[in-house]
């Protein structure tokens, strides 16, 4: 029995040796510091950006700057659903002899907009692509839990613009919703498939009803101010909002202007992947991009300059 202890103990030592070196190995050998970040506007008639006109100076980085803060805001506008939602959820939950513990709910972009012309003048607006997706919990007992999640991708609305007041009428959403219940619930009721149903469906009315009424007004000319606002993006005399506003106001059938807007955050996060000697790296990331009729492109995007600076450690090879 004693022999058997020594092979034991030999291999655990080579165990904890060897996860010792791989967790050395693991360490980053490059700390890694933003050292400097530059919001750029850029003007091309190729989807590609061949050839395309960069513009990047003070007053146009600190006006896309501001550009970038309202569209995050856009998100957040949308995840602020929650706090409409959750009462309702909560309610769905009386007298079923399950008792609602919490609601996540979370969406994500892009969020696309485009402004299309018609046949018969009028704008379409259709709104797609972003993907909401939620969870709930309830319990029957503490030892006893439910959970369900609902989900919603590649949301699509669609409506017409009243160019006179910039209003958006009979605005609709399209989407397929999913709502699914894990298996206890079968055990737990046992007119669960109706509940289920009855629950699903109405959340998914409920879903529709607010995000319609908060895409409703002028939701669809401020996304466009919020993209390229008029009197901000002054460059060689052009105001390039304004110009964008020209072209919505003569749009004709088969023109279109479509905004893509990704969710991107303001404080950049390092790359230590991306340091392979000391010294600095840069990347550049878009958030917004317009498309109009295939003819112009803009695009609003943010370069990071990170510094790489040697700590002494060992690590892999690439960073």
């Amino acid at each position: 029995m004693k022999r058997s202890i020594l092979p034991f103990a030999l291999l655990a030592m080579i165990a904890c040796s060897f996860s010792a070196v791989s967790a050395v190995n693991n360490q980053p050998k490059y700390n890694t510091t933003i050292v400097d970040s530059d919001y750029i506007l850029e003007m091309s008639k190729y989807q590609d950006y061949r050839g395309s006109l960069k513009v990047s100076d003070d007053h146009l980085n600190s006006n896309v700057y501001r550009t970038h803060q309202k569209l995050l805001k856009s998100f957040t506008d949308l995840r602020a659903l929650k706090s409409q939602l959750e009462p309702e959820i909560k309610r769905l939950f009386d007298g079923t002899g399950l008792h609602y513990r919490w609601f996540n709910f979370d969406v994500t972009g892009p969020i696309e907009v485009k402004l299309s012309g018609t046949a018969s003048g009028a704008i379409k607006l259709e709104l797609s692509k972003f993907s909401l997706r939620g969870q709930v919990k309830a319990e029957k007992s503490w030892y006893l839990n439910v959970y369900g999640t609902l989900t919603m991708n590649n949301a699509y609305a669609s409506g017409e613009i009243d160019l006179a007041t910039g209003k958006v009428k009979n605005l609709t959403l399209h989407s397929k919703f999913n709502f699914d219940f894990d298996s206890t619930i079968k055990y737990l009721m046992p007119t669960s498939n109706f509940f289920i149903t009855e629950l699903g469906n109405y959340l998914i009315d409920i879903i529709s009803e607010k995000m319609i009424a908060s895409y409703d007004g002028y939701q669809t000319m401020y996304s466009l101010d919020k993209v390229v606002p008029a009197y901000k993006y002054v460059y060689q005399g052009i105001d390039i909002g304004w110009e964008l506003r020209q072209q919505l106001l003569g749009m004709i059938n088969g023109e279109f202007i479509k905004i893509t807007m990704k969710e991107l955050a303001l404080a950049p996060s390092t790359r230590p992947y991306a340091c392979y000697e000391p010294g600095n790296v840069s990347w550049n990331s878009n958030f917004a991009e317009i498309n109009i009729s295939n003819k112009a492109f803009f695009k609003l995007s943010r370069t990071d300059v990170q510094k790489c600076e040697w700590n002494g450690s060992g690590g892999h090879t690439d960073y």
